[in-house]
């Protein structure tokens, strides 16, 4: 069970705890956990300070890719300024390939959390009661389809 904050809705949880159990089984990553009302999956080919996560805050839920590590971040940006590609587009494009119907995310924000990590949210704009656990797993997956060739999360070439 996750050891998830108690101001957070008790629907919530069990939502996320689901969420949770399919990351954990997915082919994309290699490892999935709840804590602290978020679930926090590391995908397999991603450096190892890279974290996709789907949380509650401030009264939504939030898919993100956080990361400790300053380059990493940075050469994501460099990459989107020096291609013009816009991050929104295509993570709905990618959401659109795991079947995503419910529309838009919020608005990508991009800030360093208070944990210090660099962070990449958007907000799932979408009612508790349209939403299951396979839909927000498919948007950590979009995710991570969408950072996977961005800067230095390209695997590197041999």
């Amino acid at each position: 069970m996750s050891s998830v904050p108690s101001q957070v809705n008790p629907e919530v949880v069990r939502l996320l705890d689901a969420v949770c159990d399919l990351a954990a089984k997915h082919e994309v990553f290699d490892s999935a956990r709840c804590e602290d009302g978020r679930v926090v999956a590391h995908a397999a080919e991603a450096p190892e300070e890279v974290f996709y996560r789907l949380e509650w805050d401030e009264g939504a839920l939030y898919v993100s890719w956080v990361c400790a590590d300053r380059y990493i971040s940075q050469s994501i940006e460099a990459e989107l300024m020096w291609t013009g590609d816009d991050l929104d587009d295509m993570i709905d494009e990618e959401l659109a390939d795991t079947g995503w119907t419910q529309g838009r995310l919020g608005e990508m924000e991009h800030f360093r959390n208070d944990e210090q990590l660099f962070t990449f949210r958007s907000a799932i704009r979408v009612p508790l009661d349209r939403l299951d656990a396979s839909a927000l797993l498919g948007c950590l997956v979009a995710y991570h389809h969408a950072f996977s060739e961005l800067g230095d999360m390209k695997p590197d070439e041999d």
